[in-house]
């Protein structure tokens, strides 16, 4: 049932997609490569795309499917073997210990036909047979066909990372993306459902970047007509109301566990049926309960498998894609009537005067795109692409959308870091400030480096990517981490004169040990002569132990001014990252898309892949597997 709306409801939206993009901290003890094996292996993550080859690798539990469609191609071929090229006799020596128990349950059956007199038809056995081997080979096809076509979207992105970054930078594996395990969700907005269905899918996805900052990205679209103003509450997840929330069984595990809890701790209703190999449990949501619940969840179920503690403060950036109008009918029409509501998404408040929407509305409602049927518009904490397309026949191509998604990702990426660094000064206490000045001095000067390093090859989006940068803060927040630099090389000066003075009285103590070693047959000449010295008294020692004593003394003396200044000095080593095999390779192949190489001036351009060009590839072999 869909709604319907009264004029004065204001623009309509009668398609659209709500991209919620969350920021946070993954830690430095572990690689991202390490993360996302481990996500992988524990089945939390389905894929993950390799940046420096475009190779899908999958979550383990996909080596059992590939086993039961080698098997059931194994019975088809078995089926439908030729009787007179190969005998029962090599067919068995040549198959698997399952298809021989199959062979010999069927020999079984054949006798027993046999010796009761109950011969089918050998015609009519012979069809049915086929028919049932058939059935097997289109099953098998079918479930590789659904892996492979799943791989889709994750092969379209990693072209789109080609055509912006550059080669040697995706060389170095800088970061990792991954698809996580779907969520289903009922959200309403000002207490009504946006879904036709009132429960949708949402996909989550991961990027794993090597500098320690995760982006985890929830999407979900608006496929009922829906005001614009509506929108206003999609754009902060924690002001987005849920009734429902549907979760698989091993994110809420990992949830269960980073909060020390049981899975049966978790409330909710547990389904019977298994979906994508998993079992799937219905929360008992509460009425307060915001879409930012669902993050959490996923959060604490990736903090479980990074095996550490994380940093629990984060950042979300949502992203509004309008693809269809249900209004007006023109641009014109619509830029006269609704701009206003237009920056009221934008700027994240209900309602906006028309002196203010003069005041900040020439800032905010720039236009980023160059194509004159799409707008792209950002505030920093909301960004906002429209298809000004009324009526529109042909389907509605998200590449260009992909193209914004990873440039906004990028800028998201700087901005967590430079935060990283400031955080991880305001964090240290006085004593590790000065024992890892140089350190962190280092590490602050090649990280702002990074920064202002340009990585695209479009010039228009580095620009893109600027400007959002700028809006989330980066000059204040980059000024305040410049000025710790001044601080830091005032406590690395300090602690220089430090190890100056000790290592002046490290050297003096050697001195003074070296020239009592080296004075040593002076002693020796002075122990003979005390020698012939006769003793004063008889309670008095002799001249030889009193000698003795003093060149003991001199020898603890000199030792103990060369040992105790000395301290050990933690260095602080890069955890080397030795790279383990990341998740299963399927053995059957994947498809391979392959869009036009070209340099892309406006990230919101949408390239359209040729059709020579998005075909698939012969695959890999499968020994590889």
């Amino acid at each position: 049932m869909q709604l319907r709306f009264r004029r004065h409801d204001g623009a309509q939206v009668a398609d659209g997609l709500i991209l919620h993009t969350y920021v946070f901290d993954t830690g430095s003890e572990v690689s991202h490569i390490e993360l996302a094996r481990r996500l992988l292996r524990s089945g939390l993550a389905d894929k993950a795309v390799l940046p420096n080859s475009g190779e899908v690798r999958l979550a383990n539990k996909y080596r059992g499917l590939a086993r039961n469609i080698s098997r059931l191609r194994e019975f088809s071929d078995f089926g439908n073997r030729d009787e007179v090229d190969r005998s029962l006799s090599s067919t068995w020596r040549e198959s698997s210990w399952e298809l021989r128990r199959i062979m010999a349950g069927s020999l079984l059956r054949v006798a027993w036909s046999w010796l009761t007199g109950r011969r089918p038809d050998r015609d009519e056995r012979d069809e049915k047979d086929r028919s049932d081997w058939q059935e097997f080979r289109t099953a098998s096809d079918q479930f590789e066909d659904e892996v492979r076509q799943a791989s889709i979207f994750d092969q379209v992105r990693h072209e789109i990372d080609l055509d912006l970054y550059p080669m040697e930078y995706l060389s170095r594996m800088p970061f990792i993306r991954l698809d996580l395990q779907p969520v289903d969700v009922e959200i309403n907005l000002l207490g009504r459902s946006i879904f036709d269905a009132g429960v949708q899918r949402l996909d989550i996805t991961l990027t794993l970047h090597d500098s320690g900052v995760g982006l985890l990205t929830m999407s979900y679209s608006v496929d009922t007509p829906t005001p614009l103003k509506y929108l206003t509450a999609a754009t902060r997840s924690d002001k987005t109301s849920v009734k429902a929330i549907r979760i698989s069984e091993v994110v809420a595990k990992g949830y269960a566990l980073a909060n020390g809890r049981r899975l049966h701790d978790i409330s909710g209703r547990w389904e019977d049926e298994v979906e994508g190999g998993e079992r799937w449990v219905n929360l008992n949501v509460p009425d307060e309960s915001m879409l930012v619940d669902v993050f959490h969840f996923y959060h604490a179920a990736l903090v479980s498998n990074f095996g550490q503690p994380i940093l629990g403060t984060w950042l979300c950036h949502t992203t509004v894609a309008i693809q269809e109008w249900a209004c007006c009918g023109s641009r014109s029409r619509w830029k006269k009537a609704h701009d206003g509501e237009l920056l009221q998404v934008l700027a994240g408040v209900p309602e906006i005067d028309s002196a203010r929407v003069d005041a900040i509305g020439g800032e905010i409602l720039r236009d980023h795109s160059i194509s004159p049927d799409a707008s792209f518009y950002s505030s920093g904490g909301t960004s906002m692409e429209v298809e000004w397309s009324f009526g529109r026949s042909e389907p509605w191509s998200a590449v260009g959308l992909l193209f914004r998604m990873i440039v906004i990702e990028n800028a998201l990426l700087r901005f967590w870091q430079l935060k990283l660094l400031d955080g991880e000064i305001a964090g240290a206490s006085k004593k590790k400030l000065a024992e890892k000045a140089d350190a962190l001095q280092e590490k602050i000067i090649f990280g702002l480096s990074e920064q202002d390093r340009v990585l695209f090859n479009a010039r228009s989006a580095s620009d893109l990517a600027d400007f959002i940068f700028a809006n989330l803060g980066r000059i204040a927040l980059r000024r305040h981490v410049v000025e710790r630099i001044s601080t830091l090389s005032s406590l690395g000066a300090a602690r220089k004169a430090r190890v100056s003075a000790s290592r002046s009285i490290r050297l003096a103590a050697g001195a003074l040990v070296g020239a009592v070693v080296l004075g040593l047959p002076a002693v020796s000449q002075a122990l003979d002569i005390l020698a012939k010295v006769p003793s004063l008294a008889v309670s008095e020692p002799t001249r030889t132990t009193v000698a003795i004593w003093v060149y003991v003394a001199l020898v603890g003396i000199a030792g103990a001014l060369a040992v105790v200044p000395m301290r050990v000095r933690r260095r602080d080593v890069k955890r080397r990252r030795f790279v383990r095999r990341i998740g299963y390779t399927w053995p059957f192949g994947q498809l391979d898309i392959r869009m036009a190489r070209r340099w892309i001036d406006e990230p919101g351009d949408q390239p359209e892949a040729s059709d020579d060009a998005a075909s698939e590839a012969e695959g890999r072999n499968a020994d590889r597997a």
